[in-house]
């Protein structure tokens, strides 16, 4: 390959290559310790690329072994190490290229574009580098793909994912490593509903602002409950397009409800202990017993805050009534996540309903409107 071929490659992998297509970085198996991976070629071809020497190129169907070795990554090939690096550029360079991972113990995944490999913290660090169209065609077969086949939802879902990543990575730059989890976006790879492929066609490049350059943070959960919160009630920032709204249509779907039980003992506990909750006051026990609240709240009795609760106790969600049971407390919840923004269930069943993208968007997100990236220019300043 040529020096220039090479650098040209090499610009793609690390973002600096001036195009019409924004790339990506995500960072693969998030959270996890990966001592060994196996890659194997699905389509095109992948040159490896280390210390900015071309390597070796891959073939079609065999796949190569990487393992962490102390401060390095050996690369295997049958039992035979054959290369040994700090880092490791799997660059595709065909017209369509995809690759297959087994990570650890980990399910088989296919994904698109390009890797990188790093030896980080004793682990190998796995990066995909990848167009953002297919990284948000990914996200939407993992976050939606299993809920619904209807084009339009996955049109709400595809600006949605598209922007909240945009927004991140115009805040942290093009080297910002996206996580695969759902501290981001939940990405495991290639999309295999055609729905999924088609919204992401039809929308491609379409971001949700609230002013004229603005970027939404367009979070989302599974079922508001009925209610979905402000932006502040959750989270310390007032935005003006995450306002509560009255949701009818999450009513009734599928994490619409949900119970908790736990023994009494153990919530009067975990009430004192981690709150000081005046658990001696008869009154206040006897209402920490038999919560019920009219609507949505910020928090809880004595002015603990419900988000704590919930993720201590492992909750659905922060809605919920408490009834004692004997000796135990039984939680009957309402809505499935953090409750602001778009509740998926409910613009699920507004687009069954015959509700285009943008109502639904509208609905959810007060006062916004879409652009195109290329409208923005953001092409420009992210790459």
């Amino acid at each position: 390959m040529s020096r220039t071929l090479l650098g040209f490659w090499l610009m793609l992998l690390t973002g600096n290559l001036f195009g019409s297509e924004i790339l990506v970085n995500v960072n693969l198996f998030t959270g996890y310790s990966i001592q060994t991976l196996e890659m194997e070629q699905a389509e095109g071809r992948y040159l490896v690329v280390k210390d900015g020497n071309e390597l070796t190129t891959l073939a079609l169907g065999t796949p190569v072994t990487f393992r962490i070795a102390g401060s390095h990554i050996e690369m295997i090939e049958g039992d035979t190490v054959v290369h040994r690096g700090r880092v490791f550029h799997i660059a595709g360079i065909g017209l369509y290229n995809s690759f297959l991972l087994r990570a650890g113990h980990h399910e088989q995944r296919h994904y698109d574009d390009h890797l990188i490999l790093e030896a980080h913290g004793g682990a190998i660090r796995m990066t995909n580098h990848v167009e953002l169209e297919k990284y948000v065609a990914g996200v939407i077969q993992a976050e939606a793909g299993g809920s619904t086949r209807n084009v339009e939802y996955f049109m709400v879902q595809a600006m949605v994912c598209r922007t909240y990543a945009m927004r991140l990575i115009m805040q942290h730059g093009v080297r910002h490593r996206l996580t695969d989890d759902v501290s981001n976006q939940v990405y495991k790879g290639k999309p295999v509903t055609p729905e999924v492929i088609e919204a992401v066609q039809r929308t491609t490049g379409q971001v949700i602002l609230h002013d004229d350059s603005s970027l939404i943070n367009a979070v989302f959960h599974s079922n508001s409950g009925g209610f979905t919160m402000a932006s502040e009630d959750v989270w310390q920032s007032s935005l003006p397009y995450l306002r509560p709204v009255v949701d009818t249509f999450a009513i009734g779907q599928r994490n619409y409800t949900w119970t908790h039980r736990m023994p009494v003992v153990e919530w009067v506990n975990y009430l004192s202990s981690q709150w000081n909750f005046p658990i001696q006051n008869d009154s206040l026990k006897h209402l920490a017993l038999n919560y019920s609240p009219e609507s949505r709240q910020r928090y809880f009795l004595h002015n603990i805050p419900l988000t704590h609760i919930r993720r201590d106790l492992r909750l659905k969600s922060t809605f919920f009534e408490i009834e004692l049971d004997h000796d135990e407390v039984v939680f009957h919840g309402r809505g499935f996540g953090h409750g602001v923004g778009l509740s998926q269930e409910g613009g699920i069943r507004m687009a069954d309903l015959g509700y285009s993208a943008y109502e639904i968007l509208q609905f959810y997100y007060a006062g916004v409107h879409i652009r195109s990236l290329n409208e923005l220019q953001l092409i420009a300043s992210v790459e």
